[in-house]
């Protein structure tokens, strides 16, 4: 497959998306036996799935198509500061964010979450302007509420700190 060459890992690359994409297919496929009313949701998720799956394994072909949507989705985008590699994380770090995220959700809801997420990630892991960061957050949340709550009516949680001061 000299086409695939972009990765350094080229077995484990292919492993993980033929198990994504996999998973996304199936996941599609056991989509159909709910509802027609349910299964709306499970299907948008499947197949923007295999869409990101499908983008997964273009960025990571030795073609043109392949090095476009790398450079889009900043797979080719050269380090920042000399740094030869990935940026190495606290182990402890990795595994705190995901319960803290979770605490957070209870806590403040998940549009709130999300958008202070989108933040920080940005603004401080990215080194983003703050300014940029505050307005893709806004726009992120715009976009969920939107989606989810105007377009397929679906109340998402607000937490039990913020859901009773937005309740009135």
């Amino acid at each position: 497959m000299s086409f695939f060459l972009r990765s350094r890992n080229r077995t484990a690359s292919l492993i993980s998306i033929a198990v994504l994409g996999a998973f996304a297919v199936l996941y599609v496929h056991f989509s159909y036996d709910y509802e027609p009313k349910v299964r709306t949701f499970p299907l948008i998720v499947g197949f923007a799935m295999i869409v990101f799956v499908a983008l997964d394994f273009i960025s990571h072909t030795n073609t043109a198509l392949g090095r476009l949507v790398g450079t889009l989705v900043g797979m080719d985008k050269p380090p920042e500061g000399g740094e030869t590699g990935a940026p190495t994380a606290s182990p402890i770090g990795a595994l705190v964010w995901i319960p803290a995220y979770g605490v957070l959700v209870y806590l403040f809801g998940f549009l709130a979450t999300a958008g202070l997420y989108m933040f920080i990630s940005m603004a401080v892991f990215g080194k983003s302007a703050p300014l940029r960061a505050a307005l893709w957050s806004v726009l992120l949340v715009a976009v969920v509420y939107v989606f989810f709550e105007v377009a397929l009516g679906f109340r998402l949680f607000q937490g039990i700190v913020l859901g009773p001061l937005l309740a009135g």
